[in-house]
């Protein structure tokens, strides 16, 4: 759970989103191991988190681990929701998805604020908006894992900050179907 998850979500955060205290920050998707660790990181640095999720329940842990709110994401309007309760002013989104979230994304997004993605589960956008890029002046930054340095740094801040991952259930080898259907559920909260 620490190495790849806690590695790239460091990065993603405080890296590509230099993530800061009162910054209003939306993770989509929130449930993976990512995304559950990128919800602690920003949290611990007083960053004003939403998130998103097709699950009320993932949606209540994540309150529960500090995020402001949270919205189900196959609500039509749900991008028209997180600008209601922040005033339009999300400074930076954290996606795994891609898709047609990266449109909401750039409508989302204040001015002058940055998307990290570091996934495409949903395939490629669909009519990217180019023009919502440049006249916002967005930043679009892709990430994904990191250098040993972030390693370390991802290290020694999880160690400072007393940040424990967020692990769903454990399985035996016995149990590696078990296992992948669990995952196959996309039930889990936290790897």
């Amino acid at each position: 759970a620490l190495p790849l998850c806690g590695l790239t979500a460091y990065r993603a955060s405080f890296i590509q989103g230099q993530i800061k205290k009162c910054y209003n920050v939306l993770i989509t998707g929130i449930g993976g191991g990512v995304a559950t660790f990128l919800l602690l990181y920003c949290v611990s640095v007083g960053a004003n988190v939403y998130v998103t999720s097709s699950s009320e329940e993932k949606i209540k842990k994540a309150v529960s681990l500090g995020a402001v709110a949270g919205v189900n994401y196959k609500e039509e309007n749900w991008d028209r929701y997180i600008r209601d309760v922040t005033d339009g002013k999300i400074d930076v989104v954290i996606d795994s998805s891609g898709g047609d979230t990266i449109n909401k994304a750039l409508e989302i997004c204040r001015y002058g604020g940055r998307i990290i993605t570091y996934g495409a589960s949903l395939g490629k956008v669909p009519d990217f908006n180019i023009t919502r890029v440049y006249w916002k002046q967005i930043h679009l930054i892709g990430s994904t894992m990191g250098s040993d340095k972030d390693f370390l740094e991802m290290l020694k801040y999880t160690s400072k900050k007393k940040i424990v991952p967020v692990v769903d259930k454990i399985f035996t080898l016995d149990n590696v179907v078990e296992a992948f259907n669990h995952m196959d559920s996309a039930n889990q909260f936290g790897k």
